[in-house]
This record gives C-alpha cells, structure tokens and sequence, in this order.
C-alpha cells in the first residue's frame, strides 16, 4: 500500500485544519523531519512528502480539527434533507432516531475519525456517496428488524469502503480517459487497501472487514478486485455493492434532471440479485417512500433529438453484442478468470436487455413513430428507454474493460489476429454520447 498520496491528502489540511505531529516524524534512515508536538507548516510539509517515512503517516499526526460525532450527525441530515426525494425517505425513516448514536460507534476510532476527516475534505464527491450508502444500508438493515450490531457493522463497512482511494494516484481518480492496464491495477487495489485499513480498526468484525475488501465484487463474477462469483461473497458485500450502482445511477441520470430516486426502480428491477432479495426488496420499499417525478425532462421540442440518440444507442448496443459473442466464440477454449467473468458479464447484458423489453426492433419502430408524430404522451416511456440505453452502454463499457484486461494476458492459448480485427470492428459503431439528458 502506497503511502505517498496519502501523505499529500492529509499534509494538504495543515493550513486549514492543523496537523501535528504526535511523535518524531522520522524519514526511512531515521533522520528526524519534524519533531513531536510540532504543526505542521509548508516547509515542514515539503519535507514529509519528499521523504519515505520510517512509520505511516497516519500513526504519526493528527488532525487538530477532526470531523466530530455531532458534525458527521449534521452531514448527514443536511445530505438527506437537501432534495426532495431524499427528504421523504429520510423523514419516513425509523433509522433516523438512531443516526446520531450509529456515527458515535463509527467514530470511536481515531484512525476511522481521520480517515473520514480527510476524505470530507479531499474527496468530496467520494464523501456524498459514502453518505448515501451508509444512510441505505443501515437504512436496510433496520427495515429487516436486523440486530444492531449487524445494523452498525454495515453502517462502518459503508463509511470506510472507500476510505483507500486517497491511497490512490488523484489523477486516476479524475481522469476522463480510458484507464491503462497500470491505472486500472491501482484502481481497484483501492477495496483491499481500505480493508487492511479497516483491520486496525478493533470493533470491525470480520463480516466487515470482508465486505469492504469485497465491495466491488458483483454477483455476476464481473467486479473486482478478484471477480468473485455470487456463492463466493456475503450478504453485506452485495449490499454495498447494490448501494453504490444505486447512487451512480441516480447521480449521473436522474439527480442532473430533477427526478426524484423512485424512477431509479425500473433500471434497478431487471438487476438479478437472487443473494440478497430480501435486501433488494427492501431498498425496492424504501425507494417507493419518494414520489415519482410528475415532470418529463422531455419537451415535444426535444423529442427528435431524443429518439435520434436512443436510435444511435440502439445500433450501437446490437452492433456490440454481435462482436463481443463473436469475440467469446474465439475464446471458448479460455479458462481464465477474467474470460470466465466476460462470458457472466455478457450474459448479464443479454439479460437486461430481454427484461428491459426496450431494445428490439419493434419497440424502436414505435419510438420513431412517437418521433415523426410527436406523441407528446409518450415523452415518460421515451425518457425511460433513454434511461435504460445510458445503464446498457456503461454495463458494455465495464465489458471492454474486462475485455483489454484479458487480451493483456501472455498466456493466452489463442491468436489474436482475428480479436484485433473485431476489436476494430466494434470501433465502426461510434459509442453514444446521451447529450439530451
């Protein structure tokens, strides 16, 4: 585990929230950097980052103004409370009565209080979604009559699951472009770091523990960071798990367009969770408190330029199920883990796509009649197909992902002659863009 961005993330709060060293600050031949009981300024600062540590500099500062239990209670009020649709859920909720005494138990650690004061303020964006999916999960948890300390371990495994992306280069965090094989490894070292932090952490058990490192493992054997399959991973993994796709599809098309989470429930319906179904109907019951959005982000002026999108996305989806099954038909005699995760990935795909009923030939041919006649009725059905094609291209994305992952593997027992030629062949489909919404 690199400890050198890290170092940048919690030397960075100096200024603005004291950092002190708790003990002599020695570089990795012993030299004192910076003695006990000294803040830390920009030229000590300077001299922490350019020297490798002889300790990790979590065991070696503080933060003189940590995020408190009262302020941690506060962030998470005001994150519910800020939209509508959260506010409903929030209001509804018999977890909320026990909201502050859950963020006293996580944070009776000081390494679970610093950690958490640096992401607040580092990684803000990371900070919102770790809300979100601590609020659910113990929301879950509570709506299940789980016991508490069930209810409390999911509420930590949340909080801290990500808490190892600041040991991750910020650039890979950031970055608009296509992940090298290099930055991918980094990237999704990030689940085992956060547990080996979690491990120092005493009152983390180990079904804890376990579903941090597991948090990114998806039932279909298609996540990370080891591809496990479903049988492999426990229930509290899945939850996790479910909770983040959750937020990344509110966030990315639902919250931009003012529509309240409850329209999320068609996309995350066709998802296959057998594991946890009674976690899944559980969030499906949660989700339901907010009313569904009575506006259409749609106009009729819009609605051309919508369907010619969804037309697009439509030719680009077929066109890239053709190629990647042609792919797997070259590599049927593959037994690898990341192959193996392809051919669960590519049929999970095929499965949304059939349940979805969006994406065939006859549903588009009524699409472009709403277009041509602007079937100003038909605006909700043609945003929830829009939805639904935005959700089908990300799950292809990950499939290329996993895809240039494989083919980055030496040992493969296949030419890849005829995988270039259709790895080019999916590049004649340009990937849609989903301006409209």
């Amino acid at each position: 585990m690199s400890d050198d961005f890290y170092k940048k993330h919690i030397t960075s709060l100096g200024e603005t929230h004291g950092v002190v060293a708790t003990q002599d600050i020695l570089n990795d031949k012993g030299q004192k950097l910076v003695p006990k009981n000294q803040l830390l300024t920009s030229q000590t600062i300077e001299k922490v980052i350019n020297f490798k540590l002889l300790k990790p500099i979590e065991e070696l500062v503080a933060v003189e103004k940590e995020i408190t239990v009262s302020q941690l209670y506060k962030l998470f009020v005001r994150y519910m409370r800020e939209s509508i649709d959260l506010s409903d859920i929030y209001e509804a909720s018999a977890f909320k009565d026990k909201l502050a005494s859950f963020c006293e138990f996580a944070l009776a650690s000081p390494l679970a209080k610093q950690k958490l004061t640096v992401m607040h303020v580092q990684l803000h964006s990371t900070f919102q979604q770790t809300l979100f999916t601590a609020w659910f999960s113990a929301h879950i948890y509570t709506e299940l009559g789980k016991p508490l300390h069930d209810t409390q371990q999911a509420f930590l495994a949340a909080l801290l699951r990500d808490i190892g992306l600041m040991h991750i280069d910020p650039s890979i965090l950031s970055t608009k472009e296509k992940l090298s094989q290099n930055q991918w490894k980094q990237l999704t070292s990030h689940p085992i770091i956060s547990s080996k932090i979690a491990e120092n952490i005493a009152y983390a058990d180990d079904i804890c523990i376990r579903a941090i490192a597991e948090h990114h493992e998806s039932s279909d054997g298609a996540g990370f960071p080891k591809g496990k399959k479903e049988s492999q991973l426990n229930a509290l993994s899945q939850v996790l798990n479910m909770l983040d796709s959750t937020f990344a599809v509110y966030k990315k098309s639902y919250l931009p367009n003012k529509r309240h989470i409850s329209d999320v429930l068609p996309v995350l319906q066709i998802s296959n969770r057998p594991m946890i179904s009674d976690e899944f109907k559980a969030l499906l019951t949660i989700l339901k408190i907010s009313q569904v959005t009575e506006h259409t982000v749609i106009t009729d002026q819009k609605i051309q330029d919508v369907i010619n999108e969804i037309e697009q996305a439509y030719h680009y989806i077929n066109h890239h199920m053709h190629i990647t099954l042609r792919i797997i038909g070259l590599l049927k005699n593959e037994n690898n883990q990341t192959f193996n995760a392809i051919k669960r990935k590519y049929v999970q795909v095929q499965q949304t796509i059939t349940q979805s009923g969006l994406i065939n030939d006859a549903y588009l041919r009524w699409l472009i009649q709403v277009k041509e006649k602007k079937i100003v009725s038909a605006l909700r059905e043609a945003e929830d197909a829009y939805m639904m094609m935005r959700e089908v291209t990300y799950h292809l994305d990950k499939l290329d992902t996993l895809l240039s992952v494989l083919l980055s593997d030496n040992t493969l027992n296949v030419s890849f002659d005829n995988i270039k030629q259709l790895q080019n062949d999916l590049a004649l489909k340009p990937k849609p863009v989903f301006t409209q919404l």
